[in-house]
């Protein structure tokens, strides 16, 4: 269906341009910032609780295979789950990487959740 309009566009008096980082909705995300010694790895808050779910989730089932090393797979990664919670202050988290070895959970500010939220490899 095509439509034609030839007439002028009438706006309200109070309207606000928006850029198209204000129309894009999204729910939850993360970014990765690539650097020489390693990344840092930027999740919003949403992007946290689902990888403590996630992981706690993985925890459990590994007890349930009644494996070796299960019980202490679970407790890492249960550990793990818990610290990203607790230094979640509502904004998300970054994880530094240095070489690929987890060096640091830091609690993210206002305008880092902005960055959190671009689902890209920078």
């Amino acid at each position: 269906m095509e439509m034609t309009y030839n007439e002028a566009l009438v706006m309200p008096k109070n309207y606000a341009i928006v850029n198209e980082d204000e129309m894009t909705y999204v729910d939850g995300g993360w970014c990765i910032e690539r650097h020489w010694w390693g990344h840092n790895i930027y999740l919003t808050h949403i992007e946290c609780l689902n990888l403590s779910s996630d992981l706690v989730a993985v925890g459990y089932s590994l007890k349930l295979t009644l494996l070796q090393y299960a019980g202490i797979a679970s407790a890492v990664l249960s550990g793990i789950s818990w610290l990203i919670k607790a230094i979640d202050d509502g904004n998300g988290v970054r994880i530094r990487l240095t070489f690929a070895i987890p060096s640091g959970v830091f609690s993210l500010s206002r305008s880092e959740e902005k960055l959190a939220s671009k689902n890209k490899v920078i």
